[in-house]
């Protein structure tokens, strides 16, 4: 845009400012930067019409492109020794004004790809004035030359004035020229419109997306009683794709959910709750952690666009009885040892997909940990990951989920991280649930 637009400017300092010059040098210098303005109106109908994925369309603009500075160049060189080579000259001449004159049909072919595409009025607008503006210097160009052979005055036509204004000329260039500069003051204006509204557009789906988010993770967590339960819920944007949900049952077992879904924004946001109604539907049903995986499988499949949840799913009973269930989720760790779950596949991929139960017995002063990847995904700017073994490590400091996080965030947090502990107390001390999450807001916010 910037070549389109120097181009001329040259072009009016040479030819049209009275410069004391010889002809043929004018002329010379002339040829090269009419070819300059051609190859940027290609490059900029490839831009302005989405054609730059074309790949056999950029790869003729560049051999055409050549072709055409080449012959303008030599054409250049031609008029230079337009004297001295006699007969031979004026034949060069010719077959490299019809060489470069034949390549200039190209912005047409251009034009017929690009009304392929639903581009908007703006857009057309200016393709056509940049379009008109181009060809007119074209044919005046290649009229011009001809007066040499034909004695054609239309180059000279297209110069006379159609009209004055305040002793100013305006002739059919001048006008076309007027037109393509208002046409692209009218495109960048609807540009930075539609720029505003696609950055409201997003304002308002993150608002959503945050809106969504008081769904993600329990505003509070009910006391378990003879259990101490710790939690904390880091999301590395504005909403994530983590959730954990604890659902305390009136025959006084509890149902602990954590898991993590594929990708991120407003699309996992809504996954996230389409999740969590299920689940906690599903779990008014039953108690069993595989059944309750199972029919959220079912209900997942097909709905999550190529996607896909990772799940783990806890029954605890009072007396320190747990049920696991998983799919596709990190096994947690029981004290200082990574338990053994049956490897399942994640939610959502397989509808008939099934899933195994692995029951153990919590002692006093057990501790449970679970967590989602962005524990372990962790990593400094120098490339280093977490890894198992800071995990390991961590974890044999017997740290509560706000302590697990942070260590983690510090290390340097790339994605979402969710943390979940579960200690069974000794009888008479009592209970404790903490929540560590970052504020959500408000309905009416």
């Amino acid at each position: 845009m910037s070549l389109f637009a120097f181009a001329p400017v040259v072009l009016e300092i040479i030819g049209g400012f009275r410069i004391p010059f010889p002809t043929n040098i004018v002329m010379a210098i002339q040829q090269p930067f009419f070819s300059v303005l051609d190859i940027c109106l290609w490059f900029l109908l490839l831009y302005l019409l989405q054609l730059e994925d074309h790949p056999r369309l950029v790869r003729w603009t560049r051999i055409l492109a050549c072709i055409s500075i080449a012959s303008t160049s030599l054409d250049g060189l031609t008029v230079l020794y337009w004297g001295d080579w006699g007969r031979l000259s004026q034949i060069a001449d010719a077959v490299f004004t019809v060489s470069f004159t034949s390549v200039e049909i190209w912005p047409l072919v251009l034009i017929y790809f690009g009304f392929r595409k639903k581009l908007g009025t703006p857009t057309w607008l200016v393709v056509f004035f940049a379009f008109l503006s181009q060809m007119l210097l074209v044919v005046k160009a290649a009229a011009l030359q001809g007066e040499r052979f034909t004695h054609w005055t239309l180059g000279s036509t297209i110069d006379k004035p159609i009209f004055v204004v305040n002793d100013n000329p305006f002739n059919l260039a001048a006008i076309v020229d007027t037109l393509l500069f208002v046409s692209i003051v009218y495109a960048v204006y609807r540009y930075s419109v539609e720029q505003n509204n696609r950055q409201l557009a997003v304002a308002q789906e993150f608002k959503s997306a945050q809106e969504l988010q008081r769904v993600l993770i329990p505003e509070t967590l009910p006391p378990i009683p003879g259990f101490a339960v710790t939690s904390a819920y880091r999301p590395a944007a504005e909403v994530g794709g983590d959730f954990f949900q604890l659902i305390a049952k009136a025959e006084g077992s509890s149902l602990f959910i954590l898991g993590d879904v594929s990708g991120k924004g407003l699309k996992a946001a809504m996954a996230v709750s389409l999740i969590v109604g299920t689940v906690r539907t599903l779990a008014e049903m039953s108690d069993d952690p595989a059944e309750i995986l199972s029919g959220l499988n079912r209900r997942l499949h097909n709905r999550l666009q190529q996607g896909f949840v990772t799940c783990l799913i806890l029954s605890l009973e009072p007396d320190g009885l747990c049920t696991f269930a998983n799919a596709g989720h990190l096994p947690p760790y029981l004290n200082q040892n990574e338990l053994h779950l049956p490897p399942e596949l994640p939610l959502g991929l397989v509808a008939s997909a099934s899933y195994d139960k692995v029951t153990i017995q919590l002692e006093v002063g057990d501790r449970l940990t679970l967590y989602t990847d962005g524990l372990l995904e962790a990593r400094k700017p120098s490339g280093e990951i977490f890894s198992f073994d800071r995990l390991q490590q961590l974890i044999a400091t017997k740290p509560d989920a706000k302590q697990a996080s942070d260590a983690a965030v510090t290390f340097g947090q790339e994605d979402d991280i969710t943390v979940l502990t579960i200690t069974r107390l000794a009888t008479g001390v009592e209970s404790t649930t903490v929540l560590e999450a970052p504020t959500l807001v408000s309905s009416t916010a």
